[in-house]
C-alpha cells in the first residue's frame, strides 16, 4: 500500500495523512518513528501511528481503536482539509464506510476481500458469533458505501455486480514493484554456495504459518516431496515462532541437511532469498471464499522468476499456473495429493532458465505494480 501511496505522491497531485495500527511486536523506539516520520513527510504522506489493541475483549477494544481512529479522521477532515478516504482491506473498510458517511468523504476501498467469511470457512468463527455477525454487516455496508472498489480477483468482481453494487468496481490484484522484485544470478550463485545446495532443488515457503494459511501441513508437503527426490531442500522464510516451526520439523522426521528458517527484514533480502528458490509455496487451505483472495507472495515469487505451487480455488493463482505453465495445482495439501503431484513438480523443474523467463513475463502482465498504479492515478484523478 505504501508503494502506491508513494507514487502518488510523487506526482505532486496529492497529499496523504497515513493512519496506521501499530502492533507491539513490532515497537520502534520514539526516535526510530520520529525518523520515519520526518522521511514520510517530506515525501507527502504524513503518518498517524496509533496502537493496534487485542486480545481479551476484543470487540470492547475495537470500539475504541474505531472511535479514536473516528476522532483523527474529523480533524484531518475538518483542519486539513481531506476529501477521500482510502481504506486497505476489508477491516479497514469496514470502519472507514462509517466515517465516510457521517463526514461526507468520498470512499475509496482497496484489496476489497470478505474477511468474514475467511475467518468463518478456517472455522475460526462462526455464523452466530458476534464478531463474525459485526464484521460482515459492516463489509456488506461498505460495498455499498464506496465510491470506487479495487479487489483482486474477476470472482469478486462479478460477485459484487451481481449484487448490483453502485461503485466503480475494478480488478487490481495485489502486486509488487517489478524493478525491487527481480532475480539475482549473483546472490543465487553465492548463497547457494554458502548453504552447500548444489544439485539441490529449492523449495521456498514464504510467509505466515497458522491463521489464514496451513501450519504443520506445510511442513508435512516438504516431507512427502523429499521422501520421494532427496534432493529437495526447504527454504523457510518467516517471522513466526522458530522454535514451533522446529518442533513440527522433529515430528515429520526431516533431517537437519535438509532445511533452512530464516527471516527477511526488507525486499532486498527477500528478492535475493527467492533468487536462491526454484519453486515457490502457496499454503492457502482451497477452503470456498478463498476464490476472492490475491496473496502477494504469488507476485513476489513471479517477478524473481519462479513458479509455484498453489491449492486449486485460491485466487487466479490456479488458472494462471495451469494456463501459462507457470506453477502446479494440488487440490490439498494431503498425501496422497502431494504424491500424485510430485512428478509434475519435477518435469516443471527440469525447464531450467526458460521457465524462469516466463514466469517473469507472466508476472508483468499479471501482478506488477506498475499495471494498478495506473489504475489509481485513473482513479484520483477523477474522483478529486
Amino acid at each position: 500500500m505504501y508503494e502506491h501511496l508513494l507514487t502518488l505522491s510523487k506526482e505532486g497531485k496529492y497529499i496523504f495523512h497515513l493512519i496506521t495500527f501499530e502492533q507491539s511486536e513490532y515497537y520502534l523506539s520514539p526516535y526510530e518513528r520520529d525518523a520515519i516520520k520526518q522521511e514520510l513527510q517530506e515525501k507527502g504522506i504524513y503518518w498517524n501511528p496509533q496502537i493496534f489493541h487485542t486480545g481479551k475483549y476484543l470487540l470492547l477494544k475495537k470500539l475504541y481503536d474505531f472511535l479514536s481512529a473516528f476522532l483523527l479522521i474529523m480533524y484531518l477532515k475538518f483542519f486539513k482539509k481531506a476529501s477521500i478516504i482510502f481504506a486497505y482491506a476489508n477491516v479497514a473498510a469496514a470502519q472507514c464506510a462509517i466515517f465516510s458517511k457521517i463526514l461526507n468523504l468520498k470512499f475509496i476501498v482497496h484489496t476489497y476481500e470478505p474477511h468474514s467469511a475467511f475467518m468463518l470457512d478456517l472455522g475460526h468463527w462462526n455464523e452466530g458469533s458476534l464478531n463474525y455477525r459485526v464484521l460482515k454487516t459492516l463489509e456488506d455496508y461498505a460495498s455499498k458505501r464506496a465510491d470506487v472498489i479495487f479487489t483482486g480477483t474477476k470472482y469478486m468482481v462479478e460477485f459484487l455486480q451481481r449484487k448490483k453494487i453502485k461503485a466503480r468496481i475494478f480488478r487490481a490484484p495485489t502486486s509488487v514493484d517489478e524493478f525491487k522484485f527481480i532475480f539475482l544470478p549473483d546472490a543465487r550463485n553465492k548463497l547457494r554456495k554458502k548453504y552447500n545446495l548444489e544439485g539441490r532443488k529449492v523449495v521456498v515457503y514464504l510467509g505466515k504459518f497458522g491463521g489464514l494459511y496451513y501450519d504443520v501441513e506445510i511442513i508435512r508437503f516438504f516431507r512427502v516431496l523429499r521422501n520421494i527426490d532427496p534432493s529437495f531442500f526447504f527454504l523457510i522464510v518467516t517471522r513466526d515462532n522458530k522454535f514451533l516451526i522446529q518442533s513440527w520439523i522433529v515430528q515429520e522426521q526431516i533431517s537437519g541437511d535438509s532445511y533452512i528458517i530464516v527471516s527477511s527484514q526488507n525486499y532486498m533480502q527477500t528478492r535475493e532469498l527467492l533468487s536462491l528458490a526454484d519453486i515457490g509455496l502457496n499454503a492457502i487451505p482451497p477452503t470456498p471464499s478463498q476464490k476472492f483472495r490475491s496473496p502477494f507472495k504469488i507476485a513476489e515469487y513471479l517477478l524473481c522468476g519462479l513458479p509455484y505451487i498453489t491449492c486449486r480455488g485460491v485466487s487466479e493463482d490456479d488458472k494462471y499456473a495451469e494456463d501459462f505453465n507457470v506453477g502446479v495445482v494440488v487440490d490439498d495439501f494431503s498425501e496422497i495429493e502431494i504424491e500424485k503431484q510430485v512428478p509434475a513438480i519435477q518435469k516443471l523443474l527440469g525447464e531450467g532458465q526458460d521457465l524462469r523467463i516466463r514466469c517473469r513475463e507472466v508476472g508483468l502482465r499479471y501482478r506488477a505494480k506498475s499495471n494498478i498504479d495506473k489504475l489509481f492515478s485513473e482513479v484520483f484523478d477523477g474522483i478529486s
